[in-house]
């Protein structure tokens, strides 16, 4: 704002006031205006918390407080900065919330739209913005990547108080009519729960909780649809590295957990690695069990739990802190398995060298090498005779170890078992080769079969109760094979049979499959004697549980 020209003082002042203090455009802003400035943006973010665009004073209200306070002759920025000299001058000046808030509105939101909660161990930042058109319309919690795995799921799904309300209302109004009639005036019942209520447990169970004290309403979580909520009544995560740096986002806290997982771990793991009373528990390149016992727990920083537990990666086995006891064990298992085939590496050797005598020859135009399920053999083993029970202890860990001239002994006789397996397989690929032209339906059933069935990872696939079986269904493929060509429209009334389930059956690994393999040996090899009584009626159940 410069000097102004002619003899306008009067219209000068206005605008000095206007522009320079009202709206801030000036440089070298005098110390209580830009208190002034952030008071007023203070307000403009409760406004997006409370959702009431209606809470800061109009322009006229906020040039009316300075008219009042500077004397006629302040026109100019140093005009005011040579008043602003005089004593006390500059406290007159400072605005309270009251002089920013249009008359009788309340901005007490502190308690009703906080800027932190507590959510277990973790101190979580929060951020408000009031607009539809964008994604981050209600309220967003910021979470650490670092412990993105210490906090609460269910705790997300409360927002804050004050938007506890319309959440509830909300969801109410989601329910089928005849329940939602139930649950009316739904405002007035939103708001005596969110009173009554408080975020220990899942919010769909307190709700329905409450309808039950209040109203004698049996309802349910399932009845509700929270994912017709509106997007301002919804939770946004918000992961952030440590320099508070947004790395992604989303709704829940199992999708952002899923979407972070690995670098999250690695991220709490480097911090609990400088921390003196947790750095014993995260170690790389463990190449034996001298760390002790694992405790069930430990305390990190913020005060969140921990669970140690190895990790493998690769043929490496390190020590790690896990987030939580289903990641510790689904991780541990497996580390403790490659840590035992660490301290066995001359036996893994020398199966490896069994393995390429014996199976080389039967592996052309498969997916296998010798040396591949070598290695499968040796961990379906491990797994087998020394790890059979959870292991968290040295002492454990060394009786495990007491058992590898068993567990050498299991490995040779699986290997003995897959090489008949491939030999069987070697024929049944002659045999399909003859019927390509043929039969095209029951040559594209049968190949899909054999590939499955000794597909990659098969030896770790297959349950225990079905590799005695395998020999049995190699078998019963090979007198399908044999009589198809004297009985074709058999075979093609047993593939009409089969063809639906199949169909259904999209992941191998569900326990039907094997189901829908003894109805395989029923249908083509009935003298195999097939286990199980499997019948369609069995399949269709299993499948549909």
């Amino acid at each position: 704002i410069s000097q102004p020209r002619g003899h306008e003082p009067r219209e000068a002042r206005a605008i000095f006031i206007r522009e320079a203090l009202v709206r801030g455009d000036v440089l070298g802003k005098p110390e209580f205006l830009k208190k002034n400035l952030a008071l007023i943006e203070s307000v403009r973010e409760k406004e997006a918390r409370l959702r009431r665009p209606d809470l800061l004073a109009g322009e006229e209200q906020l040039f009316g407080f300075y008219d009042t306070r500077l004397p006629p002759e302040c026109c100019t920025l140093a005009a005011l900065k040579q008043w602003l000299h005089q004593p006390g001058t500059a406290k007159t000046l400072l605005m309270q919330e009251a002089d920013v808030l249009r008359p009788g509105a309340n901005a007490d939101v502190e308690n009703l739209f906080p800027d932190h909660l507590q959510l277990g161990s973790v101190r979580v930042a929060l951020s408000y913005q009031h607009d539809p058109a964008i994604d981050a319309d209600g309220v967003s919690f910021h979470l650490p990547l670092a412990q993105l795995f210490a906090v609460p799921a269910e705790a997300f799904d409360w927002l804050v108080p004050g938007l506890l309300p319309d959440k509830i209302e909300a969801l109410i109004r989601t329910l089928p009519q005849p329940l939602r009639r139930l649950c009316q005036p739904a405002r007035e019942y939103a708001e005596a729960i969110a009173a009554r209520e408080a975020p220990v447990r899942p919010l769909l169970e307190a709700i329905c909780a409450s309808f039950v004290s209040m109203t004698g309403a049996a309802l349910k979580p399932g009845d509700f649809a929270p994912d017709k909520l509106p997007p301002h009544l919804k939770p946004r995560l918000v992961a952030e590295d440590a320099q508070g740096q947004p790395l992604g986002e989303a709704d829940t806290l199992d999708a952002l957990q899923a979407q972070f997982s690995d670098v999250a771990r690695s991220a709490f793991n480097a911090a609990a690695a400088s921390r003196p009373q947790t750095q014993n528990w995260v170690r790389d390149g463990i190449s034996d069990w001298d760390f002790g016992d694992l405790p069930a727990a430990v305390t990190v920083a913020g005060g969140a739990r921990a669970v140690p537990g190895l990790l493998r990666e690769g043929a490496a086995v390190h020590l790690r802190l896990f987030e939580s006891a289903a990641a510790a064990e689904a991780a541990h298992s497996e580390g403790v398995r490659q840590l035992l085939l660490l301290k066995l590496a001359d036996r893994v050797r020398d199966l490896a060298k069994s393995a390429k005598a014996r199976l080389a020859l039967l592996l052309a135009g498969t997916p296998h090498t010798p040396e591949s399920l070598a290695q499968a053999l040796a961990e379906r083993c491990a797994d087998e005779v020394m790890a059979a029970v959870p292991i968290r202890s040295e002492s454990a860990f060394r009786a495990a170890l007491e058992q590898r001239g068993q567990f050498s002994q299991r490995a040779y006789q699986r290997l003995e078992d897959v090489a008949g397996w491939l030999t069987q397989a070697v024929v049944l690929r002659r045999a399909l080769a003859g019927i390509a032209r043929p039969y095209p339906e029951a040559h594209a059933d049968a190949a899909q079969q054999l590939a499955s069935l000794l597909g990659t990872g098969f030896v770790a696939a297959i349950p225990p109760a079905q590799w005695p079986r395998m020999a049995v269904y190699l078998k019963a493929l090979a007198v399908r094979l044999e009589r198809l060509p004297l009985k074709p429209a058999k075979d093609a009334d047993a593939l009409k049979q089969l063809t639906p389930f199949s169909a259904r059956l999209a992941d191998l690994r569900h326990p039907t499959r094997w189901l829908l393999e003894e109805w395989r040996v029923a249908l083509f090899a009935q003298e195999l004697k097939a286990l199980g009584a499997p019948t369609a009626a069995k399949i269709d159940a299993a499948l549909r549980g």
